[in-house]
């Protein structure tokens, strides 16, 4: 259970890890150059049906189209054409029979834009609250499946029964554990209000358009991870905190204490984050008993191989690779989430001949998920010791959001820091030295890539650099520096 939550703010970019027992097991990244667009509710233009593929294209004013399987299509015509009555808002048999090209819709950003292939939206729309889920094209009470006490679950589904109106939905998330009628019905108001908003500027707006906007990085976290266990919160920005506290007093004053990180360590130093960023960019991790686990990606899927290394156990052959399995069975759930894996992941434990070893390793992993917010389905173990299982996630993972082919390797599979993450590393060391030697002048001397960096994807992480030093930055182009090589002078 997560019980600590780190954010830290640096130009252009806000970073929040998620600690349980000390350890990360979640980082969420968000730049300015980069956002996430989960979340949003655009009115799109249908630009092209394609039956053949069973999907659509929606323009909806990105860089391309967002893709709309027709599995995300089921009220489509309730929202473009008014007939969803006819059809029972059922999936209807072909994508044709839900969108037509050049209708206007209203969709929802369900997975960000990854690689080649663009945003998934969903005309199934759905506004999170503290407690609930509006789900206003949809009239059921569902609760997460997280809940699993059976009275608490029909405790809620009574409470919210009697706040839900004819024709409207909610679902009941893991956070809404022990909320009374008033705090529900509070949440309630407030997600019909939200509603009301994104109706008033669909009516306004011409397609393509935004017309919701899901919360910022700060608030959004605290929405949808902050839960009963959370003990402690620290923010090492002033801005941030109080954005921060003004969320948690209207929407959850009985969320843990949030606190200013003002010390002299950066917070992400004195928590061990930055070395556990580097190790999860990793393919190789050593775990504590000198077992290994490595970690490889490619386009298709996930393939992560356990080997004893270093562990010689201190029983028989069979209990020193049962504990070998163990081990891993654990870090893997945690390097999973925290690399933000997803798709088919392949898991080649150790070879084991006894059968109720390998359940146990099986138990143990899917143990290890269970409080993944992410769905995670784990199958069996195969006689070879193989387990298939998929994870299903809205973002990029931490290797795609960081790093990139390196251009060295002539088409092989190498990968580096990209030049926009380092751009961002530099800014934030820029402002560490200008706080040892306020007023210098500063230069930030990297290879050209990288300075080429601050004039694209990171030019916001310059602009909030200079403006926290209250003057500019020289830039230098070195092109004898190295990728990751940086330096900040002080003239």
């Amino acid at each position: 259970m997560i019980d600590e939550i780190l954010f830290s703010v640096g130009p252009g970019q806000i970073r929040t890890a998620l600690l349980a027992g000390g350890r990360p097991w979640e980082l969420i990244l968000a730049r300015s150059g980069r956002a996430s667009v989960v979340g949003n509710v655009y009115l799109g233009r249908v630009v092209r049906v394609l039956p053949g593929m069973d999907a659509a294209f929606v323009e909806i004013g990105l860089e391309r189209a967002a893709f709309l399987a027709r599995a995300e299509a089921r009220h489509a015509a309730a929202l473009g054409r008014g007939n969803a009555a006819a059809e029972g808002g059922q999936p209807g048999p072909r994508i044709a029979d839900r969108v037509r090209e050049g209708e206007a819709v209203l969709v929802q950003a369900v997975k960000d834009a990854m690689g080649e292939k663009g945003v998934r939206v969903t005309t199934a729309l759905t506004l999170p609250g503290r407690h609930l889920v509006y789900t206003p094209t949809r009239s059921e009470i569902a609760v997460s499946r997280r809940i699993e006490d059976e009275a608490e679950r029909d405790r809620l589904t009574g409470l919210v029964a009697e706040v839900a109106r004819p024709g409207e939905g909610f679902i009941l998330r893991t956070a809404a554990v022990g909320a009374g009628a008033e705090a529900l019905a509070r949440d309630a108001e407030y997600l019909r209000a939200l509603w009301a908003e994104v109706q008033d500027r669909r009516a306004a707006a011409k397609p393509p358009a935004l017309v919701h906007q899901d919360l910022a990085p700060v608030p959004r976290v605290l929405r949808d991870h902050v839960r009963g266990h959370v003990r402690r919160i620290l923010i090492d920005d002033r801005a941030a905190l109080a954005e921060a506290r003004r969320f948690a007093e209207r929407f959850m004053p009985e969320a843990a204490g949030i606190e200013l990180h003002s010390g002299p360590t950066p917070l992400f130093e004195l928590y061990d984050i930055e070395s556990e960023i580097e190790r999860a960019l990793s393919p190789r991790i050593e775990l504590a008993s000198g077992s290994v686990v490595v970690i490889e990606s490619t386009e298709a899927l996930t393939a992560i191989d356990v080997n004893t290394g270093r562990h010689v156990g201190r029983g028989s052959f069979a209990e020193t690779i049962l504990e070998t399995n163990l081990e891993a069975a654990a870090e893997i759930a945690r390097q999973v989430r925290l690399r933000n894996l997803g798709g088919l992941i392949v898991i080649d434990f150790v070879h084991m001949d006894r059968p109720d070893h390998r359940e146990r390793v099986v138990e143990t992993l899917r143990a290890a998920f269970q409080a993944d917010p992410a769905p995670v389905y784990c199958g069996g173990m195969s006689p070879l010791g193989l387990i298939e299982m998929t994870r299903r996630r809205s973002r990029e993972s931490l290797d795609q959001m960081l790093m990139e082919a390196c251009p060295a390797c002539g088409g092989g599979h190498g990968r580096v820091k990209s030049a926009a993450t380092v751009a961002y590393e530099a800014a934030a060391a820029a402002l560490r030295t200008a706080a040892r030697a306020p007023g210098a002048r500063l230069t930030v001397i990297a290879a050209p890539e990288v300075i080429d960096a601050f004039e694209g994807e990171a030019k916001v992480a310059l602009e909030e650099m200079e403006a926290a030093l209250g003057r500019g930055a020289a830039l230098r182009r070195e092109p004898g520096y190295a990728r990751d090589r940086y330096e900040v002078v002080i003239a």
